[in-house]
């Protein structure tokens, strides 16, 4: 697939809103508009914006192989993200492991279990620790991708079934938020459980199947600018559940502007230089910032992580060797797996 003009700009503002959260820098803020402003675009709404990012990206391509295949090759879409995503989230949970054994870092081996078996999503709060809160999001994410090629797989001649699908599981995220687990809140992190978490990245894998038909309406400025308008709610509004999605829905309406306005020089204008190539690292900044930062300011124990400025510093130095050095070779062995020949075709339809 060709570069995406834009996305990397999105992918930078979202990684440089979580570590700017977790430094602790929003907090210290003394404006009145800047601290309402980033009460809304904070590290939580840095990570929602990857989720939508995410979702609309994967759809894409499978939309863009069973255009040219006509079927999903599954086991190589799951070999193609496992070796973007797999190498370095394991090369974080041995380094940390070696830093429990030689007692630097805080032990924490249930955490590391959870993370390990992608489902920190779901750990206890007890269990928690902090310099790997962070990877409940790549929890979210592959907890979406295991389901969602399958789905598409089956689905993508019927895309009204899609968008169908994709609207009714939005909507029970937004139940399902509105109304979380009583048992459970106390003891878990409930709106971290796969249902609500996944609605963004069903927002954008809505735009993506939507984007196509409604091409004259999203490639428009009206589009964008209700997307931004929508995006901007939560400055004037108490922040409600029907806020939050609305939002998000926001940020897709912007994705999917970006997206179909490849041709405006004020879209490759926002991958200039370093906000391009820290939108092209953003994976290994989130990883990396994460046990270097503690995701936040607060210390459970004086050993690890160091300082947040200092983590975030180490960060900036850590992440563009990791990429250089282990992602991307590692990265470039996709092109084994790029599909020739879908392995699930589409669902048969009566005449």
């Amino acid at each position: 697939m060709q570069h995406i003009y834009g996305f990397n700009a999105l992918r930078a503002f979202s990684v440089l809103l979580v570590i700017l959260s977790h430094v602790g820098i929003v907090q210290q803020v003394q404006s009145p508009f800047w601290k309402q402003f980033f009460t809304v675009f904070n590290a939580n709404y840095g990570v929602k914006t990857f989720f939508v990012l995410s979702g609309f990206l994967i759809t894409i391509l499978l939309i863009k192989e069973y255009e040219k295949t006509g079927g999903i090759n599954v086991l190589h879409f799951m070999a193609r993200r496992a070796l973007r995503i797999l190498p370095l989230y394991f090369l974080v949970l041995a380094l940390l492991s070696v830093f429990i054994w030689a007692g630097i870092a805080q032990p924490a081996w249930a955490a590391m279990w959870y993370s390990a078996l992608y489902v920190f999503n779901f750990i206890p709060k007890a269990d928690t620790v902090n310099y790997l809160s962070h990877l409940w999001s790549l929890a979210v994410e592959e907890q979406y991708y295991l389901i969602w090629p399958f789905v598409f797989a089956l689905l993508s001649p019927r895309r009204g079934f899609l968008v169908a699908g994709c609207v009714a599981f939005i909507t029970i995220c937004y139940f399902s938020w509105t109304a979380p687990w009583p048992q459970f809140s106390d003891t878990h992190y409930t709106n971290r459980w796969t249902i609500p978490a996944i609605y963004p990245i069903l927002f954008g894998s809505l735009m993506a199947i939507v984007n196509a038909p409604l091409f004259f309406i999203w490639r428009s400025p009206v589009a964008l600018a209700i997307s931004l308008a929508a995006i901007s709610l939560p400055l004037f509004l108490p922040l409600t559940a029907a806020i939050e999605f609305a939002g998000t829905a926001g940020i897709a309406g912007v994705i999917g502007w970006v997206f179909l306005n490849q041709h405006r020089r004020a879209v490759h204008l926002m991958d200039w230089g370093p906000i391009g190539y820290i939108g092209v690292i953003s994976y290994g900044l989130y990883m990396w910032q994460g046990i270097l930062t503690g995701n936040g300011p607060y210390r459970v124990t004086a050993g690890w992580p160091p300082e947040p400025l200092i983590g975030a510093a180490l960060t900036f130095i850590v992440a563009p060797l990791s990429f250089h050095l282990f992602e991307r070779p590692i990265s470039n062995m996709r092109r084994y797996f790029r599909s020739s020949r879908p392995v699930l075709r589409e669902m048969p339809t009566s005449n």
